[in-house]
């Protein structure tokens, strides 16, 4: 008979080979579930709490919808629900549906045989699942939602953006690479992907892009990765590039591509795109980063820091939306028991049944 445990073991083994999830290992596995859930047998059976006992619900029919930017996360969300041992229907994302054959041939034929990959996704069959996770945008979000019923549960995970804080001029060019790894990593895709870089206004920007360049360079040349683009794609960089040295700007670029493109932001231009490897540099007060991104209250994710923010900065990211605060270098590489966009990804899915006696 299969339990939390046995699957744990299993799941362990395979997953040794994903450092994009961590690799964990079964005793962080483990630990995982007994932070979020209390312990492993509540998964399997009733535990005694006091005067009566309880035991964690996992989803039966769990629903994923991934995302079309980024394969890792819907990986992730199928982590979840093997750790639970949901049966999972799964949906890849447009662009993404090899990355997801890719990642479950890696698992043995017990994990495979919970999962149905569906090409499609029948209306009627969105009424059927127990719960429903939805990775992508607030419009993707919103169409799924208004096809379930009002006591279906739904979890939704909606594009969100991130950036870095940078105290003091880094004194190491070690620490540029793990600002350029931050920004680089997955093609900028992610929620986790910084946008922009934030200076004390102690810092040079232009002295600090200039090193972040040679920095985006060199993680280009080790990883030897180029990105693919889309005429579109090509056109908005080039286009980008351009209008912000007309604008007076410093830009500070890939030679012969575009696989990077760093932007000393003097003027207070910065925007928001999706451009890969695109990043605004801006060096500003507190009081000048309250005013400039107030825009950006509710949709920040991740902030990536070098040095000490004051504490009146952190209740300043907490209340525009961040679920986490991290040292630069970590941004793209969450520990597996991370509070994603806020929630507990464990803890979340389950329901309790009580039983006095």
């Amino acid at each position: 008979m299969e339990t939390t445990h046995s699957r744990l073991k299993l799941l362990s083994k395979t997953l040794s080979g994903f450092s994009e999830l961590g690799s964990p290992s079964l005793r962080e596995l483990r630990s995982w579930v007994v932070e979020e859930i209390g312990a492993l047998d509540l998964l399997d059976s009733f535990q005694k709490k006091g005067n009566r006992s309880v035991r964690a619900i996992a989803p039966e029919r769990l629903l994923i919808i991934g995302a079309g930017n980024l394969a890792v996360s819907l990986w992730q969300s199928l982590l979840v629900g093997f750790v639970l041992g949901s049966q999972i229907w799964v949906k890849a994302g447009s662009g993404t549906e090899n990355d997801l054959d890719f990642f479950l041939k890696k698992f043995p034929a017990q994990f495979r045989r919970r999962v149905t990959v569906l090409q499609q996704l029948p209306s009627e069959l969105l009424k059927l699942a127990d719960l429903v996770m939805v990775l992508g945008s607030d419009q993707t979000i919103e169409t799924i939602q208004k096809q379930l019923h009002p006591k279906q549960r739904f979890i939704a995970y909606g594009h969100r953006t991130s950036a870095l804080w940078i105290a003091e001029m880094p004194k190491s060019s070690k620490i540029f690479d793990r600002i350029a790894e931050d920004i680089s990593v997955y093609g900028q895709q992610g929620c986790l992907s910084p946008r922009w870089i934030w200076l004390a206004p102690s810092i040079h920007g232009t002295l600090f892009s200039e090193k972040l360049g040679l920095a985006m360079n060199r993680w280009r040349e080790r990883k030897e990765e180029s990105i693919s683009l889309t005429p579109t794609q090509e056109a908005l960089i080039y286009e980008l590039r351009e209008t912000h040295r007309a604008l007076g700007n410093e830009v500070y670029a890939s030679v012969g591509n575009l696989d990077w493109t760093v932007i000393d932001d003097l003027h207070g231009n910065s925007e928001l795109t999706d451009l890969p490897r695109v990043i605004f540099v801006r060096s500003l007060s507190e009081r000048e980063l309250l005013k400039e991104f107030a825009w950006i209250s509710g949709d920040l994710s991740t902030v990536g820091v070098y040095g000490s923010p004051s504490k009146a900065l952190e209740s300043l990211w907490i209340r525009w939306g961040a679920s986490r605060i991290c040292p630069v270098g970590k941004m793209q590489r969450p520990p597996l028991n991370w509070f994603h966009d806020g929630r507990p990804q464990l803890s979340d899915l389950v329901r309790w049944v009580e039983r006095e006696w």
